[in-house]
C-alpha cells in the first residue's frame, strides 16, 4: 500500500475537521481500509458525503472502504474523507500524523499538511479555487455592466461654466473708389453748402 497526498483542513470551528489521502494498492489482491488513528485525544473516523437534495449534502460515518488490487482510493470533499474530532490546532503548513489500518496490509503512517479550505479543490488536490463569475445582468445574459462614473469635482467649488469663444475682429475696409470721402464713426456729418437760386430770366 502507498499512501500519499495527505491534506488536512485548518479548522474553521470547534467541532471537527477533515483530512484527505490517496491510497494506492500496489498488490495483486484486494484489501480493505478498516480504520484511521489520529493524534492522542483526537478521534479519527471514516466519513462519506451523500447528496440529500436541494443542493445539500450530509456526512455519514462508514466502517470500511475497499481498495481493489491495482486500484486507487482517492479521498475528496465530495466522496470519502477522514473526520477528526475535536480538531487539533493547526495553521497552514503544519503537519498532522495519521495511521491507516488495513485488513491484510500492515499499517501505514502518513503526515498530512494543513491547508485552508479555499486551497483544496473538490477533487482533493491542492490549488486555488476557481474565480467566482460575475452575476448576470437583469433581463439578459452576460456580466453586469456598471455605469461610468461622473467626473470628479473639487469640494466647495462649482464647476466652471463654459466660456463662449471670442468674437472675431471686424474686417478692415478695402480701398475706397476715387471721389469717395469716409468719416470716422461718431464724427459729425458734413454740412451741405446752401443752394443758390437761379436768376430769373429777363
Amino acid at each position: 500500500m502507498e499512501v500519499t497526498d495527505g491534506r488536512v483542513l485548518v479548522p474553521s470551528g470547534p467541532e471537527a475537521t477533515a483530512a484527505f489521502l490517496t491510497v494506492r494498492n500496489t498488490g495483486d489482491a484486494d484489501d480493505v481500509l478498516t480504520g484511521v488513528t489520529g493524534p492522542g485525544g483526537h478521534r479519527a473516523m471514516l466519513g462519506r458525503s451523500a447528496d440529500i437534495g436541494h443542493n445539500a449534502r450530509s456526512m455519514a460515518m462508514v466502517r470500511t472502504a475497499a481498495v481493489p488490487a491495482g486500484g486507487t482510493l482517492r479521498m475528496t470533499p465530495a466522496t470519502l474523507d477522514i473526520m477528526i474530532s475535536p480538531p487539533p490546532r493547526l495553521a497552514p503548513g503544519d503537519r498532522l500524523t495519521l495511521t491507516l489500518h488495513f485488513r491484510d496490509s500492515p499499517p501505514r503512517t502518513v503526515r498530512a499538511t494543513a491547508v485552508r479550505p479555499g486551497e483544496l479543490r473538490t477533487d482533493g488536490a491542492q490549488g486555488p479555487a476557481a474565480p467566482v463569475p460575475e452575476p448576470p445582468r437583469r433581463g439578459g445574459r452576460g456580466p453586469a455592466v456598471r455605469p461610468p462614473r461622473p467626473p470628479a469635482r473639487t469640494a466647495g467649488r462649482p464647476a466652471p461654466a463654459a466660456q463662449p469663444p471670442p468674437a472675431a475682429p471686424p474686417a478692415s475696409p478695402g480701398p475706397a473708389p476715387p471721389g469717395t470721402v469716409r468719416f470716422r464713426s461718431g464724427s459729425p456729418s458734413p454740412r451741405r453748402p446752401p443752394r443758390t437760386a437761379a436768376p430769373a430770366p429777363g
